[in-house]
């Protein structure tokens, strides 16, 4: 009889462990799932931040080549382009252009802003 004591405590210690074992793998699953979580939320980031950062340099390319903003505008809904004079600039004699501050916005990152200076006439700005 003796014996089976010993047999009912060595299967009590094997319990435990794989008790403690189930509980350390958990630990390890919910870890890894919440590092992958984040991994994947910084990669979403990262897309969009990339897109929207080309969108901005397709929106300046339209703008330097002399595109109305009004149409860009329309092209890019997300975005808001604000016109400002540069004080104390002069006009360019050769075009009577007027140096422009154009600064491009997104809506819902306002973070995303990117600001160039171009060449307008005073008719480009009446528009």
């Amino acid at each position: 009889m003796p014996r089976c004591k010993e047999d009912r405590q060595e299967r009590g210690y094997a319990l435990m462990e794989v008790l403690i074992a189930a509980a350390i793998m958990a630990l390890v699953v919910a870890t890894s799932a919440a590092s992958l979580r984040i991994a994947l939320q910084g990669t979403t980031r990262l897309t969009e931040s990339r897109v929207a950062y080309g969108e901005l340099q397709n929106i300046l390319a339209q703008a330097k080549a002399g595109i109305a903003l009004d149409a860009i505008e329309e092209t890019y809904p997300t975005y808001t382009l604000i016109l400002s004079p540069v004080a104390g600039l002069p006009a360019v004699r050769s075009q009577e252009a007027r140096p422009t501050l154009l600064t491009v916005t997104h809506r819902e990152r306002p973070s995303l802003t990117i600001q160039t200076v171009l060449l307008r006439t005073e008719t480009e700005l009446s528009r």
